[in-house]
């Protein structure tokens, strides 16, 4: 059955994709969204204002995902990377809650540490894949 759901999604992706339009992705939006978080968490973590941090995490765990449309797109561009492409999201959304989790017990140190593989794992997305999606998608380069 797992071999039907793959087969499935490639004959949908070979489909749709040529057909929808290069528009602006939702994704932008989202990636600023989590930006902005991450520079409020580094604020609270400062002031150790644990709510904020754990709050913030919560929201980052737990982000809005762009709409399948768009999904499709973006997985029919990577092709075979795909699947690492949601692999680091799913890191992504695990560090986050890890870190939410241990702003809730008030642990600095464990919260600093946390942060920070959340961080490698936002890096660690856009330095394999950003470039390419921008420039694919958007038609220009990344400074």
């Amino acid at each position: 059955m797992k071999g039907f759901k793959i087969v499935f999604l490639c004959v949908l992706i070979l489909i749709v994709t040529p057909v929808l339009s290069y528009g602006e992705l939702q994704l932008k939006s989202i990636m600023n969204d989590l930006n902005n978080r991450m520079k409020t968490i580094v604020d609270a973590i400062n002031r150790e204002d644990f709510k904020s941090i754990e709050e913030n995490a919560r929201i980052i765990a737990d982000h809005e995902r762009p709409p399948m449309e768009e999904r499709v797109k973006i997985l029919g561009f990577l092709k075979r990377e795909a699947p690492d492409f949601k692999s680091i999201d799913d890191s992504v959304h695990a560090r986050a809650k890890e870190l939410a989790e241990t702003a809730k017990k008030k642990d600095i140190e464990g919260v600093v540490a946390n942060f920070g593989k959340v961080q490698k794992s936002c890096v660690s997305c856009h330095t394999r894949f950003k470039s390419r999606i921008v420039e694919e998608f958007y038609k220009t380069e990344i400074n």
